[in-house]
């Protein structure tokens, strides 16, 4: 019973079991759960995990947590064959058979590639968050309207950017990366890689601009949470474009993703953050007033994955 009223509340707010108290099982009873960041991203830098508190939290509750790094500025397939080779890494490590991926943004994609080519036999779930799997017209623009002769200037600036955040050694390319994201690429990419049978997929949205998900959440397993969210300065005129033309019908999305590209698997929601705040960025996630708490979420959500999914065979 407990366990159906977390999932319940799981876009809301965090459920009390037990007196308020969570039972705390040995991290060794359970899979480990493997964090990965999207686009720009990182581990941590400087006491700031890309999840922001996230790996902490779940680690007070006892799991097993692992968070990856691959090169933020680099495409789509280089970018999974880091990944793999961390998860690779954490299996020998820890001695598991399987992990849980949780994957922010182009990380979903990262890990989706990764899964069909090498680490099928290896995951028991992927969980992505914000995950633009059929492509997001942001990135589109972005590389329509970019000037080539600066790729060389940017390419530096992002193999900088990976130095200093201490990705893996490798050749960035923001121009090769964006175009990743993009709609038309999408359509070969969830071609080349479809889903691994012995995978279970799950995905989340975020919505923004005030947007209540009315046409675009309700079908959804879980319920579509009333509250709203707010986007950051930097999210309002890409929140505004993905809405459409027409705003009396504005399609939900979180200032970087349209829910119906989030969607993949089985869709469990919408989450009322935008896409910063799908991973609680403490300088660009601005508190806005509400119950919908990030760290909730994640220790809300790993404990059901736990419970739901059944061990390895040994």
């Amino acid at each position: 019973m407990c366990a159906r009223l977390m999932m319940v509340g799981i876009l809301v707010v965090t459920a009390g079991c037990a007196g308020g108290q969570r039972a705390k099982r040995h991290p060794t009873e359970r899979l480990p759960v493997v964090l990965v960041h999207g686009i720009s991203g990182f581990s941590s830098v400087a006491g700031m995990d890309y999840f922001f508190q996230v790996p902490a939290v779940l680690r007070e509750q006892g799991y097993n947590v692992h968070v990856t790094s691959t090169p933020p500025w680099a495409p789509v397939a280089v970018r999974s064959r880091h990944l793999a080779g961390q998860v690779r890494a954490i299996l020998t490590q820890t001695g598991a058979r399987r992990v849980h991926l949780i994957a922010h943004s182009m990380g979903g994609l990262d890990a989706r590639q990764a899964i069909h080519d090498d680490l099928g036999a290896s995951v028991a779930t992927l969980t992505t968050m914000g995950t633009p799997h059929r492509g997001s017209p942001v990135a589109d623009q972005w590389y329509q309207w970019r000037m080539p002769w600066l790729d060389p200037a940017r390419s530096a600036a992002a193999n900088l950017h990976a130095w200093t955040v201490r990705s893996p050694p490798e050749e960035n390319d923001p121009a090769a990366a964006l175009l990743s994201l993009g709609t038309e690429e999408a359509v070969g990419f969830n071609t080349r890689n479809p889903d691994h049978p012995q995978v279970a997929y799950y995905s989340f949205a975020g919505r923004t601009l005030g947007h209540d998900g009315a046409g675009y959440c309700g079908d959804a397993e879980l319920p579509n949470p009333s509250e709203v969210d707010l986007p950051p300065p930097d999210l309002i005129g890409p929140a505004m474009f993905l809405s459409g033309p027409d705003l009396s019908h504005a399609i939900a999305n979180d200032g970087a993703v349209q829910v119906p590209s989030a969607r993949w698997g089985r869709f469990m929601g919408c989450l009322p953050a935008n896409h910063y705040r799908l991973i609680g960025h403490p300088v660009r996630a601005e508190r806005i007033p509400g119950t919908w708490d990030h760290r909730a979420f994640y220790v809300q959500w790993v404990e059901w994955l736990m419970r739901s999914t059944p061990a390895a065979p040994r």
